[in-house]
């Protein structure tokens, strides 16, 4: 025989377990007898048979002692005894009690599906296995449903649940007792995302090139890879997205190439984006036009400075087999300008200069050119900008006096050779309430910038020189500084000044020198050729001394003679 279990708690039934071997046909009584700290008890008696297995329970306040115990089966039967035993122990019970957890602690699910958590209870003794709880949860959305069977937790979300973090507590009751575990439970949003191109339409001609911008925006929940496809461009019209994949938000941009087409016509484009079990669509337009030509223009922005020339290119391309004369125009050239194609007109390909001369007078600023082709009942334009800024040109003087001359040298930075650059001299020297003397002169540029001039002035004293350059309209564009210089007031430079005014005064002393001397020539040319009477020696009548007939003088003494 033996018990159920060798250690009972105090109070608890005591299982025995046992068998007689006497022979099985024969029905006997047997006494159960219990013996521990409190002494012994019968604790009943049974009718059994041999060879049968019986389990008996004992209880009874006799078992609530702590302590060894010992059970005997006795049956006696025929004048024989049949006795067996076996021994448990009774210990104290500890006092009821337990701990709950759950796990994981923290889960992560998408809108609308099921969270599952596990929970399990551990008690202060195993004895307590199979205590019923009641449950409870608190800490989540009303649209969540709750379903708690054996170690199990399960939380459904719904399409109503709003996205983000819950931390809920798991409480189980029993026997006066509650005890609690938290978890948390992330319920994110459903992965979407949403699908846009730009522009909605494109008109292109054969040969050309037509570029849409695709976004895919992020709208909800963890991005996922999203991959894009085009439907609806005929076979010899050839397209790609650049990325054609990536992670929203992203943008692609779709390339449509009708270089090699020979299809014009209005076409739909369908744009498919696919990700996260998700399929969404957007549409544009593409019309193709037939053959065609296209202006281009090289630099399309220009910048130039007053008085300068410049030029850009303008490229004629045929859009499929255009094979008409194209003739070029321009307008909006501001006054100023003067513009000349080196092609006028041609058959496509060809490249064509426009030259642009600016004058000085053109005013200053942004101009919008508009460049025409027209030809094979086709018109088509571009537009160019032309700026137009100041010439920032600087003017230099210096003046030197020489006597009463002075020579002006100066400088115009950038050179502009062959312009006029206006000289005004004005005179200091004037009396009280009087306006000095101005004189204006002009001169030419040279090539490297230089110019010069030679000036008398009419008054002596000081005077001042300054330079201006004006455009072809009159109007002053750069003017230097005032420099001044002096002819000094003396008795040459008024004589040289008097001369210079008066040439006369010096001719007429010459003249009357030159007159004097043919004079003089003449008279002695007379004397010598003057026939007079045959005379003797003639003598000085001073000294002596004998004189020559052609003897003015004395050779001696030098009287006159006489």
């Amino acid at each position: 025989m033996r018990t159920s279990r060798p250690v009972y708690y105090a109070g608890d039934p005591v299982v025995v377990i046992f068998q007689s071997t006497h022979p099985a046909d024969i029905m006997g009584t047997a006494s159960i007898i219990v013996s521990g700290p409190a002494g012994t008890v019968t604790a009943g008696t049974v009718n059994i048979f041999g060879e049968v297995t019986y389990q008996y329970t004992i209880s009874g306040s006799f078992l609530s002692i702590p302590g060894y115990y010992t059970v005997s089966v006795v049956m006696d039967m025929f004048g024989e005894t049949y006795e067996g035993s076996a021994s448990f122990q009774v210990v104290q019970r500890t006092p009821f009690d337990f701990t709950v957890s759950i796990s994981p602690l923290t889960l992560t699910v998408k809108k609308g599906e099921t969270a599952r958590f596990n929970w399990a209870v551990t008690y202060s003794d195993p004895s307590y296995e199979g205590t019923v709880f009641t449950w409870d949860v608190s800490g989540l959305d009303r649209s969540m449903r709750v379903n708690v069977a054996r170690g199990v937790l399960d939380i459904a979300t719904s399409d109503a649940t709003p996205p983000g973090t819950y931390s809920f507590t798991f409480s189980l009751s029993a026997r006066g007792l509650t005890r609690s575990a938290t978890a948390t439970l992330i319920v994110e949003a459903l992965f979407d995302y949403s699908l846009s191109i730009s522009p909605n339409s494109q008109t292109v001609n054969i040969g050309e090139e037509a570029s849409y911008t695709v976004t895919v925006n992020l709208v909800s929940g963890a991005a996922q890879p999203v991959s894009l496809t085009l439907t609806g461009l005929p076979g010899d019209i050839s397209y790609v997205f650049t990325p054609p994949s990536g992670t929203p938000t992203y943008t692609s941009t779709l390339k449509v190439d009708a270089s090699s087409s020979s299809s014009p016509g209005s076409y739909t484009l369908t744009v498919t984006a696919t990700g996260g079990g998700i399929a969404k669509t957007a549409t544009a337009t593409l019309i193709v036009n037939e053959k065609d030509f296209k202006l281009s223009a090289s630099p399309e922005t220009i910048t130039v400075e007053q008085g300068d020339s410049t030029s850009l290119q303008v490229e004629v391309k045929p859009l499929g087999k255009f094979d008409k004369p194209v003739s070029l125009t321009v307008s909006g050239v501001p006054s100023g300008v003067t513009a000349k194609f080196t092609v006028p007109s041609g058959v496509p390909p060809y490249t064509s200069t426009l030259n642009l001369n600016v004058a000085l007078s053109t005013h200053e600023g942004p101009y919008t050119l508009t460049v025409q082709g027209e030809g094979g009942e086709k018109i088509h334009s571009i537009k160019v900008t032309l700026n137009v800024e100041k010439k920032p040109f600087t003017l230099t003087v210096h003046p030197e006096v020489e006597g009463i001359k002075v020579k002006v040298t100066g400088t115009l930075t950038p050179p502009l050779p062959g312009a006029k650059i206006t000289l005004r001299y004005h005179s200091h020297t004037h009396g009280e309430g009087e306006e000095g003397e101005t004189i204006t002169r002009e001169v030419n540029v040279k090539p490297d910038g230089g110019f010069s001039d030679e000036f008398t002035p009419g008054t002596l004293g000081e005077w001042d020189v300054r330079a201006s350059l004006s455009d072809d309209e009159g109007n002053v564009i750069a003017v230097s500084e005032g420099e001044y210089f002096t002819v000094e007031k003396s008795f040459v430079n008024e004589l040289s000044l008097l001369m210079s005014r008066n040439p006369l005064i010096l001719v007429l002393p010459v003249l009357a020198i030159i007159i004097a001397a043919v004079a003089a020539i003449l008279i002695r040319r007379r004397r010598k050729i003057r026939p007079g009477p045959m005379q003797g020696p003639v003598y000085c009548q001073n000294c002596g001394a004998a004189l020559k007939v052609e003897d003015e003088f004395c050779p001696s003494c030098g009287a006159r003679k006489s």
